[in-house]
């Protein structure tokens, strides 16, 4: 299962995205994200996440460590 929500300018991402367990591929690139929802490590089945060139984009490390994929180029990373 994929969601492709790239390049559509997006500034948030609704707490529901955390209901979408079966989702395997999650593309969120070239958008205007500042954060993610908490809730998104409820997608247990994720293993694509890209997120790339949202420049405003923190990004938790706790995400880091269950993905299988993980593209954050231009994006920055909290520790």
């Amino acid at each position: 299962h994929t969601l492709n929500l790239s390049d559509n300018l997006l500034i948030k991402l609704p707490e529901s995205i955390g209901n979408l367990i079966n989702l395997e591929n999650l593309f969120l690139s070239f958008n205007d994200l500042k954060t993610l929802p908490k809730n998104i490590i409820n997608l247990k089945n994720l293993k694509w996440l890209s997120l790339m060139d949202n420049k405003m984009l923190k990004i938790d490390d706790e995400i880091l460590y269950w993905l299988e994929h993980l593209n954050y180029k231009g994006c920055k990373i909290l520790m």
